[in-house]
């Protein structure tokens, strides 16, 4: 039976290959990470590159660092440090939004995904990238795990940007192992909740439309 055991590798690889080095803090490079999570893998690491980041999640971080800054709250209102950045990290994030039972959400909200993308598009400087991982498949809430996005769910979450490249992953042969597939394959992928939640693997790079 698949699992999602993996996903990480293959989404925080994806992701990290788009935070390029920009030099010391003082050239003011500003990335956001949406549901850092506690570990703040992305943050770290673009941190390191010499960004500065802002890291909103509804569960704390206590890494500190000169470049780094945690916000507590729940995105879709919290309030942010500058009105823009020049980078923006959603790795495995957005699914979760308004589905309770996890990650301190307590209650559920049918379109709490959707209203996070709309400010993640407020938010993007000009010419900002979003980096973006989601599970893919037929479209399904495997609740209180994430939501999985389809041909009818995908459209949607994307409105207003445009994808600049795309990945798509999925298992097969029974191999409990993500790889490569194309858009066609992943969304004709049966997501699974029982007995261990699955689904393939979506990862987009996007800039605002407009």
């Amino acid at each position: 039976m698949y699992t999602m055991k993996g996903d990480r590798h293959y989404e925080y690889e994806f992701a990290g290959s788009f935070v390029g080095k920009v030099g010391p803090f003082d050239d003011k490079r500003h990335m956001l990470d949406v549901g850092s999570g506690t570990r703040a893998a992305m943050a770290k690491l673009a941190v390191s590159r010499g960004w500065v980041v802002e890291a909103v999640d509804l569960m704390p971080c206590d890494w500190r660092h000169t470049g780094f800054r945690m916000t507590l709250g729940d995105f879709r209102t919290v309030a942010l440090a500058r009105y823009a950045y020049d980078l923006i990290m959603c790795v495995s994030t957005i699914e979760h939004f308004g589905l309770p039972g996890r990650y301190d959400v307590t209650r559920y909200e049918v379109d709490a995904d959707l209203e996070g993308m709309a400010r993640i598009r407020k938010v993007c400087a000009d010419g900002a990238q979003v980096v973006l991982t989601i599970p893919v498949g037929y479209d399904a809430v495997l609740s209180p795990y994430h939501r999985v996005y389809g041909v009818e769910r995908l459209p949607r979450l994307l409105e207003g940007f445009k994808a600049t490249q795309q990945k798509f992953f999925r298992k097969e042969g029974g191999v409990d192992d993500y790889v490569p597939c194309s858009y066609e394959e992943a969304m004709d992928e049966e997501p699974l909740l029982e007995p261990a939640h699955y689904a393939a693997l979506g990862c987009f790079v996007l800039e605002r439309r407009g």
